[in-house]
């Protein structure tokens, strides 16, 4: 586990983090859903230890996708702390031939 020395570490893990994230979204590469929610965890807990607030998370999040996907930031993920996915569906195939 990694330790902070700053509140800027800190950011900048979390920054870096959602920004790994959706570049293997843009690469179609699939995020395992455990690391997605890590994620989420330690952002809210820069929330509860004051390190910014929950508009700031947002807004990190919100601007990571921008830059990534070069568009707009989903208006459904904007009502909580939440890292959008955007991964391909799986195919799915008949499981009979009825």
């Amino acid at each position: 586990m990694e330790t902070f020395k700053s509140k800027t570490e800190f950011i900048d893990e979390v920054e870096t983090g959602v920004r790994a994230i959706f570049t293997a979204y843009m690469k179609n590469s699939s995020v395992p859903p455990a690391t997605v929610f890590r994620l989420e965890g330690f952002i809210q807990a820069g929330c509860v230890l004051g390190i910014f607030t929950e508009d700031e998370a947002k807004k990190m999040i919100q601007s990571a996708w921008e830059v990534v996907f070069a568009q707009p930031f989903p208006d459904s993920a904007t009502k909580s702390i939440m890292i959008p996915t955007m991964m391909q569906r799986a195919p799915v195939h008949p499981s009979t031939n009825a």
